[in-house]
């Protein structure tokens, strides 16, 4: 059995509608890989609960797809009351041979000592102050310096673990994360790179009817979609200003961005409203549930390409599902804090900021599109099979 350990907030769960972000839909494409080779899988879900851990017991979880615990846990818990939890917590799934594949480093300590392996998807708190200064670190992670503190300490415990247990391997989808777990010096012979491919989005399905009416009102205008928030990791920022060098030129624009919730999606709306945009049209959506990002990626082939402005990701995940859906993209050109960008080709990425962005966009022709899944995915559509593979062979 493959037990997939991960934080609540990326699970697939029954009570709220399927998520399209990276680590849920990665999650998703895994288990699917796993029922396809006929291996049963589990969960463990970590529900981080500061102040009640120690009081509130281990539950059993709703998923769509596989059984899962919820587990309390908070980074300031005993290890050896969260490790006793976790053991029990496998004891539930039943008998046989159990492997274990964690979404972050940060539950090694947490977890007992046998062999497990990790993927890293989220950054480290001190690479992202490099690239992008502490405070910017601090707003991008929207939890204030005590958040920044607990996540920088649980990390460091994190690469501790796997420095020192030999039974602990590293399996990264991310250039950029290897690098920085070589610079945290964990054996080289523990960090494997596996290349990455998009996760699977399931069948297209209508956008909601407020994006149909704007999509169709924008017939005669330049558009682009974009993965953009307010804070420095996505960036939001870049494509208003790319929208005002355009119309400085004479041209105009129209984005439909992909927010987060619905709160997010006010507050986006807000931000654009303040934007003094003159004749260029910003859409944002609340967050599309996969089969609407199959939608728009279809749909917006024939006309736009996807902007990822992001300045900072360990990888990158949309732009990829944006390829394999036909999209053309234009991503940052920056490797060094921008995984995805090591894996596209120099046409799809911008440099100069919004100047850049607004210079690539005006030179953005359909024929450049491939047409929906002529371009495979990075990985092969074997990708989820070889993740299965190290975990299960992993001693």
């Amino acid at each position: 059995m493959i037990v997939i350990v991960l934080n609540r907030r990326y699970a697939p769960l029954r009570s709220r509608p399927a998520d399209a972000a990276g680590v849920t839909s990665f999650v998703r494409s895994l288990i699917a890989a796993a029922k396809v080779a006929n291996l049963p899988v589990a969960m463990i879900l970590f529900d981080r609960d500061e102040a009640g851990w120690r009081e509130r017991g281990s539950e059993d979880c709703d998923l769509h797809d596989c059984p899962a615990v919820l587990l309390p846990f908070s980074f300031t818990a005993d290890r050896e009351i969260i490790a006793a939890r976790f053991d029990a917590a496998l004891k539930r799934f039943g008998c046989g041979q159990i492997h274990i594949y964690a979404q972050s480093g940060v539950y090694a300590p947490y977890l007992p000592d046998r062999a497990a392996v990790f993927t890293h998807h989220g950054p480290f708190v001190d690479e992202v102050e490099k690239a992008l200064g502490a405070w910017e670190a601090v707003r991008a992670y929207d939890g204030g310096e005590e958040k920044i503190t607990a996540l920088r300490r649980s990390q460091q415990e994190g690469l501790r673990e796997l420095k020192a247990k030999p039974a602990f391997l590293s399996l990264e989808i991310s250039p950029i994360q290897v690098q920085s777990l070589l610079r945290a010096d964990v054996p080289r012979s523990r960090v494997r790179f596996l290349m990455p491919t998009a996760p699977y989005l399931p069948e297209a399905e209508p956008l909601p009817e407020s994006a149909e009416r704007w999509l169709a009102d924008r017939s005669e205008t330049r558009l682009f979609t974009a993965c953009a928030r307010i804070d420095s990791f996505k960036n939001l920022s870049e494509i208003v200003e790319a929208c005002k060098v355009l119309e400085s030129g004479g041209k105009q624009a129209s984005a439909f961005i992909a927010a987060g919730g619905a709160p997010d999606a006010d507050r986006y709306r807000d931000h654009v409203r303040g934007a003094g945009l003159q004749r260029s049209s910003i859409y944002v959506s609340a967050r599309l549930r996969p089969g609407q990002l199959n939608s728009l990626f279809t749909r917006a082939a024939a006309w736009a390409p996807f902007v990822f402005p992001s300045k900072y990701e360990t990888l990158g995940m949309t732009p990829l599902q944006a390829k394999y859906h036909g999209c053309s993209v234009l991503c940052r050109d920056d490797r060094a804090h921008v995984g995805v960008a090591n894996f596209l080709k120099s046409h799809e990425l911008y440099q100069n900021g919004p100047v850049g962005l607004a210079s690539s966009l005006a030179a953005w022709r359909p024929e450049t599109c491939q047409g929906p899944r002529s371009t495979p995915t990075i990985g092969g559509q074997d990708h989820f099979h070889e993740i299965l593979r190290s975990v299960v062979e992993w001693r």
